[in-house]
């Protein structure tokens, strides 16, 4: 069997409810804010998830995932038709069922053995993978559901209705106990010409990061946003940072703030 793989272009939407606990870029790079742990989502053509790799249509494709603390996974794509197909957990085989993944193990998808490939479907864009790991288990039928493939969930709620009704999924939960990670790629041609991403740290970590004013979380933290001059804000206490970064296209630009 050979899956298609669909992933979507990211739009500019912020959303935030009480405590700001879901912010989405451009790249719709979503973050937690002060998250007790964290978790990684990559592509296999791009092993360190910092830059944006271009894959042809139809070329297989691998994702890895790794938390750092035992935690329930959610792997999620997004096409640009607005289609969400639900990666993990499926009901194909046994290790699609099992998305509980222990601290600091890997997890590739498909598995070595697995009775079906992931391969990359048009249209050509700027695509991405999207995870989210839970202490406790969630309920995504909302997100994804399996009324059209009885093994792999999907939805057409689109890029901001996803985004939305994330939010509401995990509103009621404890803000430490869930963390997202996003991963970018090209479909076809590069098309992140205009994108790069801004990787900001502090010292102390926990603070409130900012880029041009708009709050994108808690360091450390990964936001994409477009080519040129930006200006990145960090606020720790009373105390506060500012830099400027001149970001280029597919360039991780890295602000540490001490």
């Amino acid at each position: 069997m050979k899956k298609s793989f669909f992933v979507l272009i990211g739009l500019l939407i912020s959303l935030s409810f009480a405590q700001e606990s879901v912010v989405i870029g451009p790249q719709s790079i979503v973050v937690n804010p002060k998250p007790s742990f964290t978790a990684e989502v990559w592509v296999d053509k791009d092993p360190s998830g910092n830059s944006t790799p271009s894959y042809r249509i139809g070329e297989n494709i691998k994702i890895g995932v790794r938390v750092s603390e035992s935690a329930y996974i959610y792997l999620f794509s997004i096409h640009s038709n607005g289609v969400i197909d639900q990666i993990l957990p499926n009901n194909y085989d046994t290790a699609g069922k099992s998305n509980y993944l222990k601290a600091n193990h890997i997890k590739y998808f498909p598995h070595d053995d697995a009775p079906y490939t992931f391969s990359v479907d048009g249209p050509e864009g700027l695509d991405k993978v999207f995870v989210v790991a839970s202490k406790k288990q969630l309920n995504t039928n909302q997100l994804a559901n399996f009324e059209s493939d009885p093994n792999f969930a999907s939805s057409s709620i689109g890029q901001q209705g996803f985004a939305e009704t994330l939010s509401i999924i995990v509103k009621p939960k404890e803000q430490s106990s869930w963390v997202t990670d996003t991963a970018l790629f090209n479909v076809g041609r590069a098309n992140s010409a205009v994108y790069g991403t801004i990787r900001i740290d502090s010292s102390p970590s926990g603070a409130r990061a900012y880029v041009d004013g708009q709050f994108v979380g808690y360091t450390p933290v990964r936001y994409g946003t477009t080519t040129g001059g930006h200006t990145v804000t960090v606020k720790f206490s009373s105390r506060s940072f500012v830099s400027t970064v001149d970001l280029s296209a597919g360039e991780v630009a890295r602000v540490n703030a001490r």
